[in-house]
């Protein structure tokens, strides 16, 4: 499937998507690979897909994907 894009940008309501959300580990993700990502390991009603689509999108275009917020959207680029 041929996007056309560089880049997949989701912006959500959290700065970050998170290992062990609301958890004792919790911590942000900074950088990741696509092979490295784990959709099942969050919560499917919550960010399970937006992991999902974000290593889909990598795989399937050699792009980044990035997840954060809104008000961030500008320094995230």
């Amino acid at each position: 499937m041929e996007h056309g894009a560089d880049i997949l940008l989701m912006l959500t309501d959290v700065d970050a998507a998170y290992r062990d959300w609301a958890g004792l580990s919790q911590e942000p993700i900074d950088k990741i690979t696509a092979g490295e990502l784990r959709p099942e390991e969050f919560p499917a009603g919550s960010m399970g897909p937006k992991i999902e689509a974000a290593r889909d999108f990598v795989i399937q275009t050699g792009g980044s994907a990035v997840i954060g917020s809104l008000e961030d959207a500008i320094d995230i680029l």
